[in-house]
């Protein structure tokens, strides 16, 4: 990687996880855990230039009644994800691919677009 990002440049990204009653919980490799079974999420992403940041750091910034600049962490970490993700293996119930876009990743659990948004 060099000083200036190349939007052709794109990274891979993994989360492991397991399901233990009804939650999700997230680990740091394909480790057996008990007896649950580890599975993967493995997506794309593009890096962001400092133009990049600056247009989602907008999008998160507002003024409240007292005149403080507030930012909002959320709207942050979505407008991250918006603007870097580009696949994911995330498969339906019927086994058809989900697309990567606005809603679905509003639908996401939280707990995996966390491990996501933190990876990226």
């Amino acid at each position: 990687m060099g000083l200036f990002i190349d939007k052709n440049n794109i990274n891979n990204g993994i989360v492991y996880y397991y399901e233990k009653d009804s939650k999700i919980v997230i680990i740091d490799n394909t480790k057996k855990v008990n007896d649950y079974e580890v599975k993967v999420i493995n997506f794309r992403y593009r890096p962001l230039s400092f133009k990049d940041q600056n247009h989602i750091q907008k999008k998160a910034i507002s003024v409240n009644n007292s005149g403080q600049i507030v930012l909002d962490s959320g709207v942050l970490r979505r407008e991250k994800m918006l603007s870097q993700l580009i696949s994911w293996d995330i498969k339906d119930d019927n086994g058809k691919d989900v697309p990567v876009n606005a809603d679905n990743i509003d639908s996401l659990d939280n707990t995996v677009a966390t491990a996501i948004s933190d990876k990226i």
